[in-house]
């Protein structure tokens, strides 16, 4: 598999994160499996995390859930924490800063919508 990567100023960090020459630490390809965050993502989707080891702003952010690395919608609440939820199943769950730093692997930073899993299997 090919990709090009953009070289224009204005697109920089995109391309440098393509062309895997960036500082800091190494970005995370979680794939997405279920339903529960339809209609943003399907499964057999992927985001590309970038790792963080705080709260940085609310967004969707992969946590470690019973060590599977899934996809949460996250918002900073005004008791001192976070609440976590999904688009599909948008019952929240609230936890403190502490409890969401253990659980926390990254915050998406790319998200890419796969529509024919066949050709990736065919390119492997």
């Amino acid at each position: 598999l090919m990709l090009e990567v953009d070289t224009n100023p204005n697109t920089q960090p995109l391309a440098m994160f393509m062309a895997n020459k960036f500082d800091g630490p190494k970005p995370r390809y979680v794939p997405i499996h279920g339903d529960a965050m339809e209609p943003t993502f399907y499964n057999g989707d992927f985001v590309v995390a970038v790792p963080v080891d705080q709260f940085r702003a609310d967004g969707l952010y992969v946590l470690d859930i019973l060590g599977v690395p899934t996809v949460y919608r996250v918002q900073a609440n005004f008791k001192g924490g976070v609440v976590i939820y999904t688009d599909k199943r948008p019952s929240p769950h609230t936890m403190s800063f502490r409890e969401f730093h253990e659980v926390l692997l990254g915050a998406v930073a790319i998200s890419c919508r796969v529509n024919d899993p066949t050709l990736l299997h065919a390119i492997a």
